[in-house]
This record gives structure tokens, C-alpha cells and sequence, in this order.
């Protein structure tokens, strides 16, 4: 095989793994499309998923099995959609590999941009007053160690926190009490987060799934970047 056709395969292998793959995501780039959203309990659930693991998709599933949820928005946080691009597409790609939303109906990734601008209280607001509006029951997603920052995020919206607990839950419904929040605990979800992931190649082998680690090793993120000397 000379070279140009070593290319043009190299080139369809590129396509056929990656660029469809992407455009299969399931991604919501708008707002008209978040509040165009079918059915009636909507939740939304932030984070770095920096990397994302099973303890996320654990979380996930079991809030819907719970309150029958007709989507859960996962929302990756970015403090800016515009600075380092190519780590945030990188976060999307595994979030959608662990997700499957393109075989999920019912989970959406919401795209940086408009992720952005959801972290804006008035924002948030704005948000939740419209859905409201559409006779949604909103929902969100935490953990208890982000009950103290949500609290105060969503202070002046209607919604239920549907909270899940690594460890013991005392400490958060000492705060549900001073706060009259409306929640709910999910207490058996994975023991898990994305530092454990990074400090420790046991824990990766045991709460990554196989497609994301082999992203991670095929794009040298994290511990396979051989410029990175702090990773276990």
C-alpha cells in the first residue's frame, strides 16, 4: 500500500471513529431547544465531569428511576466556553461515550456556551420561570459536598434537589434545615469523584469505562501525558 492510500485510509479510520461519533451526540445549543424540551420533569446536573465516570452515570440513572424523569440536562461547567477549547470538546466527547446519548432518550449534554451563561443566578431565574411557565417540575442534581453553593444558586427558585451521598448525609440535612429546601437523598450512589480518578490507577480501573479510558490514552489526557509527572 504506497502512501497516499496508507492516508486515505488513516483518513476514513479518523471519520468513521470520531467524526461520526461526534455528530451523533446529543447536545442542546440553545435555549429554544432547552425549553422546547417534551415531557414533564426536567433536572439538570452540573459539573466538571473532569473526567466522567460511573459514579456520575450511577447518580443519573438512579434520579430518574426515582422521580421518573423525563430528561436529565447534563451540564459540564466551564468559568469560560472560550478559553481552552480543545480540553472542554475533549470533556463532551468522553461525557457522550459514557452517556451513549445518541442511544439515550434521556440524557442530553447542554453545550458549553449556553452552560456558561446557566451558571448566572439571574439567568438561572429566567430559566426556571419559563419552564415553570411550560408546567415543568424542575429538578436538580447534587452532590452533598455542593449543597452549601446550590443553595444559594437557586435560593430564589422552585425547585428539588435531588441529592446524592457518597458518605454520611447528617451534615447536608443540618443544612435543609435552616435553608427550607425542598430534596430528596439518593444515599447508595458510587464512591467515587473525578480527583480519586486522577490520584489513583486503581480507582480509574475501576470506575472508568473501557471507551473513555481508551480516549483518554488515545489523546494522552490526564496520567497518559507524558509531560504530566504528577499522575499515579
Amino acid at each position: 500500500m504506497n502512501k497516499k492510500a496508507k492516508w486515505k485510509l488513516s483518513f476514513h479510520v479518523f471519520l468513521v471513529t470520531y467524526v461520526d461519533k461526534w455528530l451523533s451526540m446529543r447536545t442542546i445549543e440553545t435555549l429554544d431547544e432547552l425549553l422546547a424540551l417534551p415531557g414533564k420533569n426536567i433536572a439538570f446536573f452540573g459539573g466538571s465531569f473532569d473526567p466522567p465516570h460511573f459514579g456520575h452515570l450511577d447518580f443519573i440513572k438512579k434520579a430518574i428511576s426515582i422521580k421518573d424523569l423525563d430528561y436529565v440536562i447534563v451540564c459540564p461547567h466551564s468559568l469560560n466556553p472560550n478559553k481552552n477549547v480543545e480540553q472542554i470538546q475533549h470533556r463532551l466527547r468522553m461525557m457522550d461515550l459514557l452517556f451513549e446519548t445518541a442511544h439515550s432518550k434521556k440524557i442530553v449534554i447542554l453545550s458549553p456556551e449556553v452552560c456558561h451563561g446557566i451558571q448566572n443566578p439571574i439567568f438561572i431565574d429566567d430559566i426556571f420561570y419559563l419552564l415553570k411557565r411550560k408546567k415543568k417540575e424542575v429538578f436538580v442534581l447534587i452532590g452533598c459536598d455542593s449543597l452549601e453553593h446550590c443553595a444559594q444558586l437557586f435560593k430564589s427558585v422552585d425547585v428539588t434537589f435531588i441529592i446524592g451521598c457518597r458518605i454520611n448525609r447528617s451534615e447536608a440535612e443540618k443544612q435543609l434545615v435552616s435553608k427550607n429546601l425542598n430534596c430528596l437523598f439518593i444515599d447508595d450512589i458510587i464512591p467515587c469523584s473525578s480527583s480519586k480518578l486522577k490520584e489513583n490507577r486503581e480507582t480509574r480501573n475501576s470506575y472508568l469505562s473501557q471507551q473513555v479510558k481508551e480516549y483518554i490514552e488515545d489523546h494522552q489526557l490526564y496520567w497518559s501525558n507524558p509531560h504530566c509527572q504528577n499522575w499515579n
